[in-house]
């Protein structure tokens, strides 16, 4: 697994890791890489600041992350089948600190 991080904020965020699953005889294996976050959810930096004060008192400072992100795999059928996999869409990653 490798980390990304930005400035703000400066959470790290993954960027590229294997992906391994298997049942009944099939597999899939790949690699997901995401780009940097094209939006960011600070959620404490939305609240103006005197309930932002209140808030870290009693909750952890939750963070979004959105990003494009593409698969790069296969999938290898019970039988020997290997199907190449290329997808790309939108990843979310969330983290609290």
């Amino acid at each position: 697994m490798e980390w990304g991080v930005i400035d703000d904020p400066p959470y790290p965020f993954p960027s590229r890791y294997r992906v391994e699953a298997g049942k009944q005889g099939e597999r899939l294996s790949g690699t997901l890489s995401c780009d940097r976050p094209y939006y960011v959810t600070d959620v404490f930096a939305r609240l103006p600041g005197i309930f932002r004060a209140v808030a870290t008192l009693f909750f952890k400072r939750p963070v979004i992350y959105r990003l494009r992100a593409s698969f790069d795999g296969s999938v290898t059928s019970f039988d020997g089948t290997v199907t190449p996999l290329r997808l790309a869409g939108q990843a979310e990653y969330a983290i609290t600190k």
